[in-house]
């Protein structure tokens, strides 16, 4: 499957999957997300299995609301006690590749993570609110200081190939 852009505080996918060894998992394999999205290629309420697929650019943009980042995965206000094992994929072009939060842990192995966007300010005004926000990027995510909710559990990470070149920074 191809998917393809989004802007604001829009998901390409969102969605409640099960829980290991209780209920049926949300599984992913095998697409390409070109993007661009301005919040999150997949929001995921649940423990997921994500695998083989090809994630790029997101990145914060001028119609987003959100305090949060831009990732290509997200855990949610489901995340308590769940875990997303994302294997064999690709990101690029992305603030983050997993953004961990709400008590949710990853697996992240065999993936490749290359052109981290450089950390940029964000800036947006709508009617008489400014939101102004340090975004940082990073391959993993555990918490937003402008976003509500609490941090993710943690990460096991092994066997990753991590570019360590950032795309120029970029004012919003």
């Amino acid at each position: 499957n191809h998917f393809y852009g989004s802007s604001g505080h829009n998901d390409l996918v969102d969605i409640t999957a099960g829980k290991w060894g209780v209920t049926p998992v949300l599984d992913v394999q095998d697409n390409y997300f070109h993007g661009p999205t301005g919040d999150e290629h997949i929001d995921l309420n649940g423990d997921a299995y994500i695998a083989g697929n090809i994630f790029e650019n997101c990145t914060k943009d001028i119609y987003t609301s959100d305090h949060g980042y831009a990732n290509a995965i997200s855990s949610d206000a489901g995340g308590t006690d769940t875990t997303i094992v994302v294997v064999r994929n690709v990101f690029t072009h992305c603030d983050h590749a997993v953004n961990v939060k709400r008590g949710c842990g990853v697996i992240f192995e065999h993936n490749t993570v290359a052109d981290v966007n450089a950390d940029y300010h964000f800036e947006r005004t709508s009617g008489t609110t400014t939101f102004v926000q340090d975004v940082k990027g990073s391959a993993i995510n555990f918490f937003i200081p402008e976003d509500t909710g609490r941090p993710g559990d943690g990460a096991y990470v092994a066997w990753n190939i991590r570019s360590e070149e950032r795309r120029v920074g970029k004012e919003c």
